[in-house]
């Protein structure tokens, strides 16, 4: 159980990051990243080690939002992004120190923003 509570936090840690790459926050133009198409689903376990995900646009140039608006990140993140016809893939790899990683067990839709955590916003323009 605890094991689930901290993938959770990490889960939502690399969200976080990736909306900070479709926000101006720093006073840089917003960035566009184009998933690249594939034939062949990657496997969904957690790990980023099957060939598909090497082939997949990367990105990792983020920035921080908090604690310190528009600095570069404690530890790096890179975003792996794939499509097919009907699905989008997204893989995300965080570095982090494992002893200084906050996630909390909590309810669904309960407050857990003091933790670690990203989000990903999906808008069909």
């Amino acid at each position: 159980m605890q094991n689930i509570k901290l993938q959770l936090g990490f889960i939502i840690l690399l969200l976080m990051m990736l909306f900070l790459l479709t926000g101006n926050i720093s006073g840089e133009t917003n960035k566009t990243v184009q998933a690249v198409r594939t034939d062949m689903p990657p496997v969904i376990d957690g790990h980023l080690d099957d060939e598909v995900w090497q082939k997949a646009a990367k990105v990792s140039d983020f920035i921080q939002y908090e604690p310190e608006k528009g600095k570069k990140p404690t530890y790096p993140t890179t975003v792996y992004l794939l499509y097919d016809e009907n699905r989008l893939y997204v893989g995300f790899e965080c570095i982090q120190n494992m002893e200084t990683s906050q996630a909390s067990a909590t309810r669904r839709d309960y407050y857990f923003f003091n933790d670690d955590y990203v989000e990903l916003f999906l808008d069909n323009l």
